[in-house]
């Protein structure tokens, strides 16, 4: 996962005036934003296709405060301009994002409503990620909850949540894989009761946290995850 850049702000991204008047208008499904670099950049998935879109100065929002979750249906208005990198690099043309409203409450969004409560993470590398990931890291993992159709996985967690806390709870443990010389992020739902820790299911995503996979056991391939 890309590990954001703490003296990223949305300000270092510029423009080209007029580049072109030409201003696109698309209904997507939101996925994530992140700061991988210069500047923040926006996933959303559309006819079941990742796109991704830069921040542009113009945008209402801050990276940290964008108002929607993962399964959000937004409208979004952008253009294709020309990036000037801060730092010097060559300037290059790509899609800007300058606008974008909730047009519809995704699942995550309607879960997180009920379930306000942030899922608990597990695992010995979590000081080594920065607290932006680890809300995406939540999102995932409770975006899958949220629209599951496992029925023998939705039972497990529901068994599990019934458990006295004193003696079992629900948690997610993260960590590195490579599968097929890719690199993603293994994402463990278990239980641990009684010192015990049972693996209920296994997702993956990618670096970016914007596509969430299964494993085909028979394949050993990753497919990807709609809903």
């Amino acid at each position: 996962m890309a590990k954001p850049n703490k003296s990223t702000k949305r300000e270092l991204l510029s423009t080209t005036k007029n580049n072109t008047d030409k201003i696109y208008e698309d209904l997507v499904t939101f996925l994530c934003i992140n700061t991988p670099g210069d500047f923040p950049i926006v996933f959303v998935e559309k006819d079941k296709k990742i796109l991704s879109f830069f921040v542009g100065d113009k945008f209402p929002y801050e990276a940290d405060k964008i108002p929607f979750k993962r399964g959000d249906l937004i409208r979004i208005r952008w253009k294709k301009d020309t990036i000037i990198p801060p730092d010097g690099e060559d300037s290059y043309q790509s899609e800007v994002l300058l606008n974008a409203e909730k047009i519809k409450n995704g699942k995550l969004t309607v879960y997180k409503q009920k379930h306000p409560e942030k899922i608990e993470i597990d695992n010995q590398i979590k000081e080594d990620i920065s607290k932006e990931d680890l809300q995406q890291i939540d999102d995932v993992a409770l975006y899958f909850l949220a629209t599951s159709t496992d029925n023998d996985f939705l039972s497990s967690i529901e068994e599990a949540e019934k458990a006295d806390e004193s003696v079992g709870n629900l948690m997610i443990a993260i960590s590195d894989e490579f599968i097929k010389n890719e690199p993603y992020m293994k994402i463990d739902y278990n239980y641990l009761y009684r010192g015990q820790i049972s693996t209920l299911k296994t997702i993956y995503t990618d670096k970016d946290c914007a596509k969430i996979f299964l494993l085909d056991e028979k394949t050993g391939s990753l497919l990807p995850y709609w809903q």
